[in-house]
């Protein structure tokens, strides 16, 4: 795990602990100024055996606290999704702009044209041009510079520049 993302992570950790205690203060403050454990602590002496105050506080803040982790979680997925159906809409656009040649392209052994899918003959270019993204440009290789312009070669074989 590279340092950035354990960075990240320890920050979002110590976020959701500031969290769970800025929680446990509210619910303090709330029960506090509608005596809310007061009504409860009276019910609870009455039924003693039951051990329902513990349990009932417990059991809120536990409450609480999940339903604030849920919302995180579900936020962060839905950013997520998000995300990855904007990527997918990307790749989708750019799948469609690529124009690739495949499979067998049958091509004269002799002319090197290439027959296309009615049967006709084309040169190379412009087939390839036809069939894809790519442009031409054209010069001559130094074999075929030997044959064509042997005369202006000099006794070393090299063309004027």
């Amino acid at each position: 795990m590279n340092r950035s993302r354990f960075v990240g992570l320890h920050s979002q950790g110590l976020k959701e602990i500031l969290l769970i205690v800025l929680m446990a203060v509210l619910v303090w403050l709330l029960a506090g100024r509608y005596e809310l454990l007061e009504e409860f602590t009276t019910f609870a002496k009455h039924h003693e055996h039951w051990e329902l105050d513990e349990l009932v506080i417990s059991t809120t803040f536990l409450g609480l606290a999940l339903g604030v982790f849920v919302f995180r979680r579900w936020r962060e997925a839905s950013q997520v999704a998000h995300h990855l159906e904007e990527q997918r809409m990307a790749l989708e656009l750019a799948l469609g702009e690529v124009r690739q040649l495949q499979g067998i392209i049958p091509i004269c052994a002799a002319c090197k044209k290439v027959r296309d899918e009615s049967g006709y003959w084309h040169k190379v270019e412009e087939y390839l041009s036809h069939h894809s993204e790519a442009e031409f440009s054209h010069g001559l290789c130094a074999e075929c510079s030997n044959v064509y312009f042997a005369e202006l070669a000099d006794e070393h074989g090299n063309l004027p520049a």
